[in-house]
């Protein structure tokens, strides 16, 4: 990760970059004190693009929602396990 200006961007590869609205559209839900939503609960985990470490450490009983929205994956009707 690099820092250019107000942007913070990966080095040398474009590995990540497709979660970032992901992160931004549920970070900005988080921050704002104006947008109307129900409770919510995020979890961002780390590496799944080369081994899922951050998803592998997962525990269960941590979430408490019984609606999940998955913001990186292809199907909507689909919970994918598994790496690029």
């Amino acid at each position: 990760m690099q820092v250019d200006g107000d942007w913070i961007k990966a080095e040398g590869t474009t590995l990540g970059a497709d979660n970032g609205i992901g992160v931004a559209s549920i970070m900005t839900l988080l921050a704002s004190n104006d947008i109307v939503h129900p409770p919510l609960e995020a979890l961002f985990t780390i590496d799944e693009e080369t081994g899922m470490t951050g998803a592998l450490e997962l525990r269960g009983g941590l979430l408490d929602a019984d609606i999940m929205l998955n913001l990186d994956t292809e199907d909507d009707d689909e919970l994918t396990i598994g790496c690029a």
